[in-house]
């Protein structure tokens, strides 16, 4: 297992050749709406938000309305219904990045 997990992070190889996964259209749109409401309502006020060590609560409601949790759990069970593929990209890879330039 090691030898799959290898290939998949191995920034030598194209994305092809690393497997990735592409996404529904939906679930592209859902990983370019967390992209710009984190841009747009997380990002500039980040600092402030870890310095007090809490975030408001109507960003909190705001990510409910949008549909930013439960995004794995199926759609019968009420839940988002994405694929890992999508959870990895929208809230892993996406966040990572945006929470590295700003902590910097």
């Amino acid at each position: 297992m090691a030898g799959v997990y290898d290939r998949l992070i191995d920034q030598s190889m194209t994305p092809g050749e690393r497997g990735v996964v592409s996404l529904a259209e939906h679930e592209s749109d859902l990983v370019a709406l967390v992209a710009q409401f984190v841009d747009n309502r997380l990002r500039p006020r980040v600092r402030h938000f870890e310095g007090v060590d809490r975030y408001p609560e109507e960003l909190i409601e705001q990510m409910k309305k949008l549909g930013f949790f439960g995004l794995l759990i199926p759609e019968r069970c009420s839940g988002g219904g994405i694929s890992m593929a999508c959870f990895a990209r929208a809230c892993l890879l996406d966040l990572a990045s945006r929470g590295r330039g700003v902590r910097s």
